[in-house]
């Protein structure tokens, strides 16, 4: 515990019904702060068989439990469901439907054709929605037992399933333990499935009823209350980028990347972190790599392990030939900056077309937070918000379509040590995390007050 910190002794509950904790930052700093301040901090996980590194070490003050969760579903093969695509879902018309065609209005046959589109999509994906649904009411349960034996001054909710968990379990319990909600993925509005329908009618309502919302920037903001239809109120916000705590402890460059796939020195490393998926246009950038040098090398280096089999991994490969390389063993918390640190270029690319998760994404991402940490300029895609800062701090290139990354790579090569130098100021002032969750802390401070001071002149 920080030696300057007062203790606070509070009993504060997190609820992260997903597995993939180890390799979340702003979600892992999270936790040490609050236990830093002398919280205890009680952490409701979930196992998915996931093959995700473990968290890192926590102080004695933060405890875990986990349940064991299904999984029916492979998160790195997914199919977007979103109302635009059953818009354009294609029905083959038959010389009857043609002349109905011409009787029936234009609007009637849009809705049928949007119900059929949605009727079907449910039914391929039923056996995914019931195991859902099934995940749901065992964490729940789970949740539910644990609040029963033991009492909580606040409740961290983490996306649509935490937040729906908590309100549920208090309403059960007829408690009223603070709800503080704590946004780390926009979920689309235009929902088709079943399932996410009724989580997203829930997160809105939940939503009201939070003392407050981490998320983090104000775009996301209004985002997320534009898709639960629900007045955007910037009180109700406190904002906390997607950030590490401090600067990074390596004083010299990491030699990781080099030494695991034995580059050469004129070789020059230009990293992907994290996930391989359509999500973040991988086949896109690795298929533009035929054009570039041959001794600049892509490095995906992903969060998760990875199988070279895979379909989605083989096509990578296929692609980008001799430039790309896959670096498809994760390394714990402790590592990442090894790995990024070893690299000379970063690459910051999320496809727009996924909705607003990917594509307000500027101080939503953990691999643009963590390259600038560790000094390496950025190829940022130009989606809203990163433009300004990269004109604002100089701390890497914009490019507006796959085919400019070359031309960005390359004038950043050009004056590489003007770029480097800027990256760790706009680390500082924009993604430090610290400095922004201290008034995540302060705000409870003052509900916390607050509610004992109504309770005081209640007795």
């Amino acid at each position: 515990m920080h030696r300057n910190q007062e203790v606070k002794n509070r009993n504060i509950c997190i609820l992260f019904p997903e597995d993939y904790l180890g390799v979340y930052p702003s979600l892992i700093n999270g936790i040490t702060q609050l236990s830093d301040w002398g919280n205890t901090v009680k952490i409701m996980w979930a196992d998915k068989n996931c093959d995700f590194p473990s968290p890192p070490d926590f102080p004695e003050n933060v405890d875990f439990e986990k349940i064991k969760l299904d999984t029916s579903f492979d998160r790195n093969e997914f199919s977007d469901c979103s109302q635009d695509q059953l818009n354009s879902t294609k029905i083959r018309k038959d010389r009857i439907k043609e002349k109905l065609g011409q009787i029936i209005p234009q609007n009637w046959k849009d809705y049928v054709r949007r119900m059929r589109g949605v009727l079907i999509t449910n039914l391929e994906n039923s056996t995914a929605q019931i195991s859902e649904l099934r995940n749901l009411i065992k964490y729940i349960l789970f949740t539910y037992k644990n609040f029963r034996e033991k009492k909580y001054c606040y409740i961290i909710a983490v996306d649509s399933v935490g937040l729906s968990t908590a309100l549920i379990c208090n309403f059960i319990l007829k408690r009223k333990v603070g709800i503080i909600y704590w946004s780390l993925e926009l979920e689309p509005c235009n929902q088709s499935l079943w399932f996410k329908c009724m989580i997203k009618k829930l997160e809105s309502f939940a939503q009201q009823m939070s003392d407050f919302i981490i998320i983090q920037e104000e775009q996301r903001a209004k985002a997320l209350c534009s898709s639960n239809k629900l007045k955007f109120i910037e009180d109700n916000f406190v904002y906390v980028p997607h950030g590490m705590i401090g600067q990074t402890k390596l004083r010299k460059k990491s030699q990781f990347l080099r030494n695991k796939f034995k580059l050469q020195n004129e070789d020059i490393v230009i990293l992907h972190a994290g996930w391989i998926n359509d999500a973040m246009s991988s086949l896109d950038l690795a298929k533009s790599t035929r054009s570039w040098e041959k001794n600049w090398k892509l490095i995906f280096h992903e969060r998760e392990n990875r199988s070279e089999n895979e379909n989605y991994i083989q096509k990578i490969s296929k692609l980008g030939f001799k430039n790309v390389l896959l670096s498809l063993k994760p390394v714990k918390f402790e590592k990442v900056d090894e790995v990024i640190n070893s690299s000379d270029v970063g690459v910051v690319i999320y496809n727009k077309q996924m909705g607003d998760n990917c594509e307000l994404i500027t101080r939503a991402s953990g691999k643009m937070a963590h390259y600038l940490r560790c000094g390496i300029p950025v190829v940022c895609l130009s989606l809203p918000g990163y433009r300004k800062i990269i004109d604002e701090y100089q701390c890497g290139v914009t490019f507006d379509n796959i085919n400019q990354i070359h031309n960005a790579i390359r004038k950043i090569l050009n004056n590489y040590d003007f770029y480097k130098k800027n990256t760790k100021r706009c680390y500082m002032e924009l993604y430090e995390f610290s400095i922004h969750f201290k008034k995540v802390t302060v705000r409870i401070d003052k509900l916390l007050k607050y509610n004992n001071k109504n309770l005081f002149n209640f007795l």
